[in-house]
């Protein structure tokens, strides 16, 4: 087996070479070793998770441990190592309750695709799904159009300001665009609701109907935490970086306040959505809904500061900060396995902030008890209005978590104890069954009809009863 070495050892010296011959101590990280257990358990017809939980049941990780005195930076990044293994765990075993193998299957053998804003599958006649076995093996995803994204359930956990601007925007209510409306089939299962045709009123016929107002624009990258594969024969946690994005005006504007923007997957606003919302052809543009109006919003002309996370990068982000320096377009997202650099990176660093704009953590009681209604969606909003009664549930003092200093780690950690994450996730898990169990419905039933025309024709043709 392999030696770790310290993290100050950054080049094989003779020296290094001498003081590490012969040395046969395991390697610190847990992962290769449980991923080696789930895969014995697995040929051996036993249960992996309980094979993993008899390896880990022998080691000091498992049971309290006393503390040491001081911890040397030299030294794995424990508390990174412990919230990548409580993720893992935890995720694996959201997997296994839930037979998700099996639910994946459901979803790659009928013809949809995620409408990842809406988090609803829908069905198309275009195949554009990406029916990926894993997001982060053997490689890190990290050009998947998020209109083409396999539905791994996830939940956020970070949004990171890549890009914030001052600039004038164009406000128009969507009923006041085009001149007809829709119909659409419920049983396409499409959509819900009526929708209008026609680009945002910022010229022509629209500038009578048309507002301008001046905001700040803070486009984000979500991190999120997933369940998928991570290997050919294991699930666990997975970081998916996506797109969001946020406008805010000025309290003293008509419209002040702040509002996340549907269909905002680029800085700069200006198109819809690639696929329409039906065959049909009604195309989604980026909207905020102002006063339970849904309006198009645009950037106007006019001045703008503009602030940017990567210097001299507008539209476009790092899909593996740790260990490229390759940069996506906006509409991709990415994919990491939920490893200790990664979490320790996004979660375990003091928040980042651009332009006057902070990271917005989401799973403290605070940001859960103030989440706005349209922001994406959490996981645990049948618990709003009791947040601050179950929150404290079963949480440790906050100077003995493995995160106890208030970064972004820290309230994870937290919702780990009280069972928030795990109740997200299985939210998101039964959203998505009932999804695809939707989409089956119409389709069997559809193609079951279309093959007893086809029996029919030929049985009657052939004087058959």
């Amino acid at each position: 087996m392999r030696w770790t070495l310290p993290k100050s050892v950054t080049e094989i010296t003779p020296d290094v070479e001498k003081q590490y011959k012969g040395k046969h101590e395991p390697q610190k990280s847990l992962e290769p070793y449980l991923a080696a257990v789930a895969v014995l358990a697995e040929l051996e017809q036993n249960d992996p998770e309980a094979k993993q939980i008899e390896l880990l049941n022998g080691l000091s990780i498992w049971h309290a441990r006393p503390a040491r005195a001081t911890e040397d930076q030299e030294e794995t990044d424990i508390p990174a190592e412990n919230l990548s293994l409580l993720l893992n765990v935890m995720c694996r075993h959201l997997a296994r309750r839930n037979k998700l193998e099996g639910l994946f299957r459901r979803i790659r053998s009928v013809n949809c695709r995620w409408e990842m804003f809406d988090e609803r599958l829908v069905s198309t006649n275009t195949v554009c799904m990406q029916r990926i076995a894993s997001p982060v093996f053997p490689v890190f995803e990290d050009l998947l159009h998020f209109e083409e994204m396999f539905p791994f359930p996830s939940i956020p956990l970070l949004r990171v300001p890549y890009l914030v601007v001052t600039h004038p925007f164009t406000i128009v209510p969507e009923g006041q665009i085009g001149s007809g409306k829709i119909d659409i089939d419920e049983s396409e299962l499409m959509v819900r609701e009526e929708v209008c045709f026609g680009e945002p009123g910022v010229d022509g016929d629209h500038a009578e109907t048309s507002e301008r107002h001046v905001g700040r624009l803070t486009y984000y990258r979500e991190i999120r935490l997933a369940i998928a594969s991570i290997s050919p024969r294991e699930m666990g946690a997975v970081l998916e970086s996506r797109p969001v994005a946020r406008v805010t005006f000025p309290d003293e504007s008509p419209i002040g306040g702040s509002y996340y923007i549907h269909a905002g997957f680029e800085p700069d606003l200006k198109r819809p959505l690639f696929y329409p919302l039906s065959d049909r052809g009604a195309e989604i543009w980026p909207s905020i809904v102002i006063d339970g109006r849904k309006c198009r919003i645009a950037l106007a002309e006019g001045p703008y500061e503009l602030h940017t996370r990567i210097p001299g990068v507008v539209d476009a982000f790092d899909p593996d900060p740790l260990r490229s320096d390759r940069i996506s377009e906006a509409w991709y997202l990415s994919y990491t396995a939920a490893k200790p650099e990664y979490l320790r990176y996004w979660l375990g660093t003091e928040q980042r902030s651009l332009g006057g704009e902070r990271a917005e953590e989401i799973w403290g009681s605070y940001e859960l008890e103030t989440c706005p209604t349209d922001a994406p969606l959490v996981g645990v909003e049948h618990m709003f209005g009791r947040i601050g009664d179950l929150y404290p549930k079963d949480l440790p003092n906050r100077r003995e978590l493995n995160f106890p200093t208030g970064l972004p780690a820290t309230a994870i950690e937290q919702c780990l104890h009280n069972g928030f994450l795990e109740e997200a996730l299985q939210t998101k898990i039964d959203c998505l069954r009932s999804e695809i169990e939707a989409v089956e419905r119409v389709w069997i039933g559809a193609r079951e009809t279309h093959t007893q025309t086809l029996l029919d024709r030929w049985r009657q043709g052939s004087g058959e009863h």
